[in-house]
């Protein structure tokens, strides 16, 4: 073989080491981003999940409060009846 072979030969062979090398990178990105899609797909529906579980917690924490409130204004209207009819007996007397 002639050096003129060996040049050619030599620069084939690290040529083709250049093209598997970033063959490989561009695989990796690929299977990167594809990656990162997924935990990005998997952190919103985490998020979505927490965001229904809040709002379910504030409507409960809404319902016992309303119910709270609900209860005061009862016993409220049964005390103001209940001292309007004793002034009103008071009075008769």
């Amino acid at each position: 073989m002639t050096t003129m072979n060996l040049i050619w030969w030599f620069l084939i062979v690290v040529a083709l080491i250049l093209l598997f090398a970033h063959w490989n990178a561009f695989r990796d990105g690929v299977l990167r981003s594809r990656s990162q899609k997924r935990a990005m797909q998997r952190l919103r529906r985490f998020e979505q999940e927490q965001r229904v579980r809040q709002q379910a917690t504030v409507m409960r924490r809404t319902r016992k409060i309303n119910a709270l409130a609900h209860d005061t204004c009862q016993a409220m209207m049964q005390t103001a009846i209940e001292a309007q009819r004793k002034e009103l007996n008071s009075a008769d007397e």
